[in-house]
């Protein structure tokens, strides 16, 4: 399983931005649950996800929250949190 994270005017989706696989899932699952309880919403694993650019500084708030909480200096993660810092748009998340 992996998800990946598209700008939401590919509408082809032929540029990828970056992918979620499910060992990433793992490291990062607090802060979607976190994310969910605070939204209402959830990525979708198997569907297609809109998420916004307000949520997605939500997702990087909360990804450095786990990094500072946990003093967790897990590299992935930290490649996970530039990945969502990158973007200036809304995403298109796919998973399969």
């Amino acid at each position: 399983m992996a998800i990946d994270f598209y700008d939401i005017n590919d509408r082809g989706f032929k540029n990828r931005l970056f992918c979620l696989t499910e060992a990433d899932f793992e490291k990062i699952r607090d802060v979607l649950k976190d994310y969910k309880k605070r939204t209402g919403l959830e990525i979708d694993l198997y569907g297609k996800t809109r998420i916004n650019y307000d949520h997605i500084k939500l997702i990087i708030d909360l990804l450095e929250q786990l990094v500072d909480k946990d003093h967790n200096s897990d590299k992935r993660i930290i490649e996970i949190k530039e990945g969502f810092k990158n973007i200036r748009n809304d995403l298109v998340a796919i998973g399969d």
